[in-house]
């Protein structure tokens, strides 16, 4: 296995897609119009995003032993996606997502984490094992599909390293705090930010007071509206227009090419353009990983005029 310049912490997931014309309220019952199955997973979805932006990556989790998790773990082998430290648990079944999307592009997810909750002391101890043949990492990323408690060792081993960590609270821990304190990276969505910070307010005040908590940087997504971005200043990157059909991979999008990105030494600015021009890309299309775009196709689409 070659060494990454990318690590994500992460589930891996077999999705069904159930389609209807509206999203279904409390206690209502509707019927799908259609329904697919398709493979994804934030943790598979950002390392697939990063991987076809260019750059080596990781992925750390776990599937079962059953179908699904062969049928993911062929798919990672073909995307040339290092899977030296995707377990295989006997006995486990592989994580499912349930997706409910309507007929405007909005969604439910409903997530079952099977082989997600890792065996977290012998994983470890490989992981910190193995670290001196990963020199050369530039970022590790995790979300909210592994426990916090495993993403903070992760975390504490990559700084302890001085490698950049990178977070998207989804979905979001009970406690947080412990992990905002050893991101350098925060990318989440404005609804994400709400919750973190227990308010709703303007863009740029979420990603400002988030930013005065602990990150070095805050990526807020911010869907048809592009991205606020707080380092030293605050900048938005506006979006696409596009007609979106599925938005189900969209953020793993974005961070998997924001971050890939920023490897390959593109400022923090020109990394966000590139990542949003891919997320407009992935919500064209239905389903998860299916649906992330390749770095020639993103390309060619920030060459053409809004």
């Amino acid at each position: 296995m070659y060494s990454p310049k990318i690590i994500v912490v992460g589930g891996v997931n077999v999705d069904t897609t159930f389609e209807v014309r509206v999203l279904p309220a409390e206690g209502q019952s509707v019927s799908a119009t259609g329904s697919y199955t398709s493979i994804g997973g934030k943790g598979l979805n950002q390392a697939l995003a990063a991987r076809r932006a260019g750059v080596p990556v990781a992925i750390i989790g776990a599937t079962g032993d059953d179908d699904g998790g062969q049928m993911i773990r062929n798919f990672l082998a073909a995307e040339d996606i290092n899977t030296e430290f995707l377990l295989q648990i006997d006995g486990a079944s592989t994580g499912r997502a349930f997706i409910v999307l309507d007929q405007n592009a909005r969604n439910l997810i409903v997530g079952q984490s099977g082989a997600r909750i890792l065996p977290e002391a012998p994983l470890i101890q490989d992981i910190t094992n193995a670290w001196e043949g990963w020199r050369g990492v530039d970022f590790v990323a995790a979300n909210g599909e592994t426990t916090s408690s495993f993403v903070r060792e992760i975390f504490d081993t990559a700084r302890n390293k001085e490698i950049l960590t990178a977070w998207n609270p989804s979905p979001m821990p009970t406690d947080p705090a412990p992990l905002l304190r050893r991101t350098d990276i925060l990318v989440l969505n404005q609804t994400e930010a709400s919750e973190l910070l227990g308010v709703d307010r303007s863009p740029e005040t979420l990603a400002s007071e988030l930013r005065a908590i602990s990150p070095r940087e805050v990526v807020l997504t911010l869907g048809e509206e592009g991205c606020m971005l707080v380092n030293d200043e605050i900048v938005h990157v506006p979006a696409r227009a596009v007609q979106a059909r599925d938005p189900t991979a969209a953020g793993d999008t974005f961070l998997g090419y924001f971050l890939s990105s920023r490897s390959r030494g593109c400022t923090f600015r020109e990394a966000a353009e590139i990542a949003s021009t891919a997320a407009s890309l992935c919500v064209q299309e239905k389903g998860a990983a299916a649906t992330i775009p390749r770095r020639e196709s993103v390309l060619e689409t920030l060459t053409a005029p809004l």
